[in-house]
């Protein structure tokens, strides 16, 4: 996604966009375990692009939601296929790789990491 100018981070947001038209702020700090100030940062970016824009919540104005634009929507729809065609490639490096322990071993780790989470 390079070529586009796009990271990791925007990729996603726009997929997770482009499936609801909008989203809470709160959604994408916890969703990428960020904090205010580091998610504020990435979609001011974005919004610079004009992939996003903020807008407020109706019924509560200190809430916002984070909205795709159109700019938004074609800019995921050009990174798509590189993304998929990325995935393919590393498929293929990692053809016959065995995940099975990597799966158990990162569903360990998202468990701790909740299970601290509501313990504080």
């Amino acid at each position: 996604m390079r070529p586009l100018g796009m990271k990791a981070f925007q990729f996603t947001a726009l997929a997770a966009l482009s499936e609801h038209i909008k989203l809470p702020q709160l959604f994408f700090a916890e969703f990428f375990g960020m904090d205010a100030s580091t998610l504020n940062r990435n979609i001011r970016a974005m919004e610079g692009k004009g992939w996003v824009k903020y807008i407020n919540d109706p019924e509560d104005r200190r809430k916002k939601h984070v909205m795709i634009t159109g700019d938004g929507r074609r800019a995921f729809e050009q990174a798509a296929p590189l993304w998929e065609k990325a995935q393919a490639e590393t498929r293929a490096l990692m053809k016959g790789y065995d995940w099975k322990h990597e799966r158990a071993w990162l569903g360990a780790i998202s468990e701790d990491t909740a299970s601290k989470k509501t313990a504080t």
